[in-house]
């Protein structure tokens, strides 16, 4: 299968492995792979990640079973406290220059996952949720630890330090599930975007794609082309917070969903799971030093001073329209 981006074996350091069974060895050859598939298409397709599919489509259906309540029962888990819930068709605008995203959404943050006040609409939804919750946790550590090592990065363990309380209070990691509804001839017609233009603000981005396609990335030579859904792989894709820490020689690409060309898809709801890896909130915005030959290149320096938490409250806020 043709694609326009590089597979990435993660083998070496999969979830499969107790963390004793990797070396930097192992780790280093893994970094290399990924950081050079970063910076030669801007994201990469990881497999052999050691995610069980199990975990993954538990997610799923909990979160399809969620998505078939009426709307005012879903209107019941309404996003609220913690950033935690329910985000109507409607609510989001990545874009600001674009239309309402097509799409609904539910949500939680680590401060969500760590108070026991939180209201989940069931049980099983809550158990699905935690579980691969944990797991890209630890996937998202291994996968900053190969590429920090690969990258050079002076302070390795301040870099993957300060993701510490992912899926935990003091951070704005955030595992969402989101739902395309069916589209009709007049949004294919008008080229209505079901996701506008946008990048991610966070540090590493875990995507699972179900089969329906739509996703785009922005390449070099400003053509989106399709991200074509491969099984048993998991799409990695950088934020704006890890283009600031490695000064640039990371950067966040611009993304996209459109609606199906297929009349037969276009019938057909899209449902991903992303996780939005974050570092935690007291962290500051700024870029690590590295011992290589590249300088680091000024990227959002008007947000230097500020903390991670403060600049991802900043965009949240901007994207989000109740």
């Amino acid at each position: 299968m043709s694609t326009i981006a590089p597979v990435i074996d993660f083998s070496k350091c999969s979830l499969n492995k107790n963390e004793d069974e990797i070396n930097d060895e192992m780790r280093m050859v893994t970094g290399k792979n990924l950081y050079e598939g970063f910076t030669s298409s801007g994201f990469v397709y990881l497999k052999n990640h050691g995610i069980t599919q199990e975990r993954i489509d538990g997610v799923y259906k909990a979160a399809a079973n969620f998505f078939a309540l009426p709307l005012e029962e879903k209107k019941k888990s309404y996003v609220g406290k913690n950033s935690f819930g329910y985000d109507p068709v409607g609510a989001l605008k990545v874009n600001s220059k674009k239309d309402f995203d097509f799409v609904e959404g539910f949500r939680v943050t680590g401060d969500a996952f760590d108070d026991e006040e939180t209201k989940w609409p069931n049980l099983t939804l809550k158990k699905k949720y935690e579980e691969l919750a944990e797991s890209c946790k630890f996937l998202v550590l291994r996968i900053l630890r190969s590429l920090g090592l690969a990258m050079r990065v002076k302070d390795l363990d301040s870099f993957c330090n300060c993701h510490s309380l992912m899926n935990k209070k003091g951070n704005l990691t955030q595992l969402g599930v989101t739902s395309y509804p069916p589209v009709y001839e007049d949004i294919v017609r008008a080229n209505r975007f079901r996701l506008a233009p946008h990048v991610d603000w966070g540090t590493m981005i875990l995507l699972f794609q179900d089969n329906i396609g739509g996703l785009q990335m922005k390449q070099s030579n400003g053509e989106f082309a399709d991200v074509t859904p491969i099984p048993g792989t998991i799409i990695l894709n950088v934020g704006e917070t890890l283009q600031k820490f490695t000064g640039g020689r990371l950067t966040a690409r611009v993304h996209r969903v459109v609606p199906p060309t297929d009349p037969n898809k276009q019938r057909l709801t899209r449902q991903t799971t992303v996780y939005f890896g974050h570092s935690n909130k007291d962290f500051p915005f700024k870029s690590f030093e590295f011992d290589d030959d590249l300088n680091n290149k000024d990227f959002l320096t008007e947000y230097e001073g500020m903390t991670t938490g403060e600049f991802m409250n900043m965009r949240l806020t901007k994207a989000l329209h109740y």
